[in-house]
């Protein structure tokens, strides 16, 4: 430890300090470059809890660093951080590409309008991807396509943020109401009002995989809350959870019900004007047999024509049918192989990584084994610099001593 950090120490270790030792920029700078590098480095760390410490932008850039990195990560609770819109921003951006994040909790974290866009656009981002995982279900097997099904964020926690309001609320609802992953939305003491509890109200009559809203300590009237609870209980005894696969094909099912109702619509009248209805067509039927019957004759005398050329357009269209079946033969052939050579680098490669992380997971018990003797030396090097500098500081007294006392001699 160098002589800086000795400073700090003294410092710190003064009576009449309000803040922890950790607060200063030093610590603090080493305590989240540690902790990136732990999720950088780690993969069996699927959750990350940091209460109360303050994490500026720059602290927050170089843990963002770590959370880019760590795709394991499934809870991460930054109550009290006290981030700010900024630093929201720069959090988002590094969760995005983290599909098996279920809990995020941003509490008392001084958030406003602008990070509830920011959240819009993360939900909207991630909604993107986990969409387009599930039109490769196909080609995965069964396990892998339940693995898909659970992506997605299942927890936002938002506590305490005073200055969230019905602005944001309302902003981050918008892209919520088509969201099929999020089940517990926590709101409490945000500052929102009775408007706000009626565009909650909006949000359940269109989102049915909601089962927990909280919206406790804020300017919402009872009945309000009594309503979205009845709602909620009424869900979670019915069981009106859909799959996500059920969910997007019952939007197909309805919209093309709708095109066949208003093609039905358009076609049929009342039944009231049936009888007029009938007697039109019955005069204008009567009308149109003899143009019928003309129209027959002549075209019987066509059809035996038109017949050999058709015969011959016929063996043509069929051959080149033939040809056709052929080349797609080909190439399905040629993508099954392919198909195959991929299957077996994916197994190559599963296990290499099964080796890797075994061979981390070995580094990891030995550390743990080597961590007490290393806290044993870092104490001795903390006394010994200690020692060092309190002697240095000595030395430096008593030649200054030595040359007052010399001064006085020959003076």
């Amino acid at each position: 430890m160098d002589w800086h950090s000795v400073r700090t120490f003294r410092r710190c270790a003064r009576n009449g300090r309000q803040q922890p030792v950790l607060y200063t920029n030093f610590l603090l700078r080493c305590f989240v470059h540690s902790i990136a590098a732990c999720l950088r480095d780690s993969l069996m760390i699927t959750s990350l809890a940091l209460d109360g410490i303050p994490l500026a932008p720059k602290y927050l850039k170089i843990l963002s660093d770590g959370l880019a990195n760590n795709r394991n990560l499934r809870s991460l609770s930054l109550a009290r951080c006290r981030i700010g819109d900024t630093g929201c921003d720069i959090l988002l951006e590094s969760l995005q590409h983290n599909p098996n994040l279920r809990i995020l909790n941003l509490s008392s974290c001084c958030l406003t309008n602008k990070s509830a866009a920011s959240l819009s656009l993360f939900f909207k981002k991630r909604k993107a991807d986990l969409l387009q995982n599930m039109w490769k279900e196909s080609t995965l097997s069964q396990k892998e396509a339940c693995a898909t099904m659970e992506e997605g964020l299942r927890v936002l926690i938002l506590n305490k943020n005073h200055k969230f309001s019905n602005v944001s609320l309302r902003q981050l609802i918008r892209m919520l109401k088509h969201d099929f992953w999020l089940r517990t939305l926590c709101l409490q003491c945000c500052g929102i009002t009775q408007h706000g509890g009626e565009i909650a109200l909006e949000l359940l009559q269109t989102n049915s995989v909601l089962t927990h809203i909280d919206l406790r300590d804020n300017e919402v009237s009872t009945d309000v809350l009594h309503t979205i609870r009845k709602i909620l209980k009424k869900r979670k005894s019915r069981e009106e959870r859909i799959p996500m696969k059920k969910r997007l094909l019952n939007r197909k099912h309805v919209l093309r019900q709708e095109t066949i109702s208003k093609k039905a619509s358009s076609d049929y009248a009342p039944k009231d004007n049936e009888f007029f209805a009938n007697q039109v067509q019955s005069k204008s039927k009567m009308q149109c047999v003899s143009k019928v019957t003309q129209s027959v004759r002549a075209w019987k005398t066509e059809n035996k024509d038109n017949r050999k050329c058709k015969s011959r357009s016929t063996l043509r269209k069929n051959h080149i049918k033939w040809t056709n079946v052929d080349k797609l033969k080909k190439c399905l052939m040629l993508m099954i192989e392919g198909n195959q050579s991929l299957i077996a680098a994916l197994e190559n490669s599963t296990d290499f990584l099964m080796k890797e992380r075994d061979r981390r997971l070995s580094a990891e018990e030995a550390y743990h084994k080597l961590q007490p003797r290393l806290r044993s030396l870092r104490n001795k090097i903390i006394m010994q610099n200690s020692i060092h500098s309190s002697m240095h500081y000595e030395n430096q007294v008593y030649t200054n001593l030595q040359n007052v006392f010399n001064e006085l001699r020959h003076a």
